[in-house]
């Protein structure tokens, strides 16, 4: 069994361009990265949500908001 994880960008109307990116690999592939990922978050707090877009590139009326504004 393979098992992937995408996600994309520029759905929305008037949007020039779509894009979609992810990873795929075997059940037992991906057992063996949660269990390194969580080893290293219970190390590195800090790290937990990363990954996350939203929190990167949040706007507020059309103004980068958040950590990269």
């Amino acid at each position: 069994m393979i098992e992937g994880y995408f996600d994309e960008s520029g759905i929305h109307d008037g949007a020039p361009v779509c894009l979609v990116g992810g990873f795929y690999g075997t059940q037992a592939a991906w057992r063996r990265f949660e269990t390194q990922w969580n080893h290293i978050l219970s190390h590195y707090p800090e790290l937990v949500g990363i990954g996350h877009a939203k929190a990167f590139f949040a706007r507020d009326k059309g103004k980068r908001v958040g950590e990269y504004a």
